[in-house]
């Protein structure tokens, strides 16, 4: 598991090359930050689906343990989500949710669940959730500095850096548990299995990462919003 973790480091590494995260580096913007707050509602919840499932089907004991401890520790931060917008004023509607211009966040959503069902192997399962860590500690770790410098002032707690704090303080990250972790050894028929799920799953984090880029640009290019993109 200590090289899955490394190829998983590596897959991340590359996102900070990514449109989508160097925008997120640059100048900012609220009417960009404000569009993509609902543009994400639907992988957040789906999220804590992810987690539940990947629990649930677990079979091996130590992995099932980690997995479980890594729900624990996300567990309520949708309402951190929820919080944010309310805070902000960003409306958060079924409608817009299940809408023609979220669908790319929905196929991404599903996409991820269905390859926790279908997983054959723990390990799969396992680093599919670390890949999604991964790149949220790319995100989180640069989206609370977008939102101060377009302006926002008010304390939040899903795009602010408390988040990025309780990300970073999941059991699975601290010594004891990575000693453990990268001690696993990941049995040769599920290899192949496992290096599949983390190029796919960064695939699928490639293609929400477009839309959201996409969706900054269309607000900066939009008449009369005074936005540069």
């Amino acid at each position: 598991m200590g090289e899955v973790e490394a190829l998983i480091h590596e897959r991340g590494a590359e996102l900070t090359s990514h449109p989508f995260i160097q925008r997120l580096d640059g100048p900012a913007s609220y009417a960009e930050f404000a569009a993509l707050l609902p543009r994400l509602g639907f992988f957040v919840f789906a999220f804590q689906d992810v987690l539940r499932l990947s629990g649930r089907r677990a079979t091996d004991p130590e992995l099932h343990r980690l997995i479980e401890s890594m729900e624990r520790g996300d567990h309520g931060h949708e309402q951190w989500y929820l919080e944010d917008l309310q805070a902000l004023g960003v409306q958060l509607r079924v409608e817009d949710l299940f809408s023609r211009e979220y669908e790319v966040t929905r196929d991404v959503a599903y996409e991820l669940v269905g390859r926790v069902e279908l997983a054959s192997d723990d390990y799969s399962r396992l680093a599919l959730i670390l890949c999604l860590e991964e790149a949220a500690q790319q995100f989180f770790g640069r989206v609370s500095g977008y939102a101060k410098r377009a302006g926002v002032t008010r304390r939040l707690r899903y795009f602010g850096g408390e988040h990025l704090l309780a990300e970073e303080s999941h059991e699975v990250f601290e010594a004891a548990a990575q000693k453990r972790l990268e001690g696993l050894v990941v049995a040769p028929a599920a290899r192949a299995a496992v290096a599949s799920a983390i190029e796919r799953t960064f695939h699928a984090m490639k293609r929400l990462a477009d839309d959201l880029h996409h969706a900054m640009i269309s607000v900066a290019e939009s008449p009369g919003n005074g936005v540069r993109s």
